[in-house]
């Protein structure tokens, strides 16, 4: 906020500027010193506004492009005060209160642009005023020092606006980090299923179309798993949804453990049904993979239940796993539909054939569309 404030508002302290130098220009100041005086106000602001539009741009925000901001703030500053300093010789009073008024103006729409940073307010308003203030002091007069007592009160009104300002900015940075974490954790919550942790079926939606042209572009092959729990309805009726819905809970750790590379992704898609894609494998690893879960899953005790009563036991022994697998190679313009419908069909083939099976099939030969 504070580069791009200062960025914004450099251009109307040039405008600024040349609207003083035609004042001045009417009033007898001479034209050289009017013409050295903006050629240094141009230089340094476009200068100024050329390392905020880098910083931003390359959001360069560290210790070296601090110290820089603050120079340049410190060198626009002390450029403006010394045309006062100029002007005292050869204007009149007026003029003077016309050039105090116009850098008391820049000081209080500093407020706004530098007042999300305190010490850098302080360094333009103090650069710009300060050597003005003293000066005036050590003129030794009454009407001089009023003078520089009024602007000291200046100072200390705009700090106070200024400090107002920071505050304001503070909060509303805190509401839009408190927003953002809020905005995060409901984009979480509506890509997650409740129950198990994992991704839910709209997420596969998004995900699958992500992966499928990430595969093309990398030229890696993936495989897609459809997973379902023979005979789960055999626990949700004997043993009860609750012990149902911690067998999906302790399905999904079971499956996290045997899928931990970061080029797995896991989804329940709903109900007893899981999707896992396989990102950058062979067709024969996708096979070696597939058999290992099932038969790991088989092993007793597949499920830490309580009590251990004999009945859950033997129902439990009931549960297998039939797994629908379709392969893509990279080069296979199949649409997301087609892959789906044929791992459904694998699927759907698997328990057909008496559950507790794997069926693998490859989509290479579809025709493309």
């Amino acid at each position: 906020m504070l580069f791009d404030n200062s960025y914004r508002a450099i251009p109307f302290n040039i405008i600024m500027a040349l609207v003083l130098c035609i004042s001045l220009y009417y009033n007898g100041l001479p034209h050289e010193l009017i013409l050295t005086w903006l050629s240094l106000v141009v230089i340094v602001s476009s200068v100024r506004m050329f390392h905020c539009k880098k910083v931003v741009k390359k959001k360069l925000y560290n210790n070296s492009s601090n110290l820089h901001f603050k120079l340049f703030l410190a060198l626009t500053a002390l450029i403006w005060a010394s045309i006062y300093f100029i002007s005292i010789d050869h204007t009149d009073t007026l003029q003077l209160y016309l050039i105090l008024l116009v850098c008391g103006g820049m000081a209080a729409g500093s407020t706004a642009s530098l007042g999300v940073y305190l010490p850098s307010f302080f360094i333009y308003v103090l650069s710009i005023f300060l050597p003005i203030i003293i000066y005036n002091y050590a003129l030794l007069n009454v009407n001089s020092a009023i003078f520089a007592t009024l602007f000291v009160w200046f100072l200390v009104a705009i700090t106070i606006i200024a400090k107002s300002h920071q505050n304001l900015f503070q909060h509303v940075f805190f509401l839009t980090e408190q927003n953002k974490v809020l905005m995060d954790k409901f984009e979480i919550l509506s890509i997650t299923d409740s129950l198990t942790g994992l991704y839910n079926r709209r997420y596969f939606t998004k995900m699958f179309q992500e992966e499928l042209n990430r595969s093309k572009r990398n030229q890696q092959s993936f495989s897609l798993l459809s997973i379902d729990v023979d005979n789960f309805k055999l626990i949700n009726d004997n043993l009860g949804h609750p012990f149902g819905d911690a067998f999906l809970t302790y399905m999904a750790e079971y499956l996290k453990s045997k899928f931990q590379r970061a080029n797995d992704i896991i989804f329940r898609i709903g109900g007893d049904e899981f999707a896992v894609l396989i990102l950058n494998t062979t067709q024969e690893k996708t096979k070696l993979i597939c058999s290992k879960i099932q038969s790991d899953f088989l092993k007793i005790p597949r499920f830490n239940y309580a009590p251990q009563d004999p009945e859950h036991q033997s129902i439990l022994e009931q549960v297998s796993l039939s797994m629908g697998v379709v392969y893509v190679p990279h080069d296979s313009n199949t649409k997301i539909e087609q892959i789906i419908e044929k791992v459904d069909q694998s699927l759907y083939q698997a328990k057909h054939e008496g559950k507790n099976r794997i069926k693998l099939t490859s989509i290479s030969r579809l025709p493309k569309v």
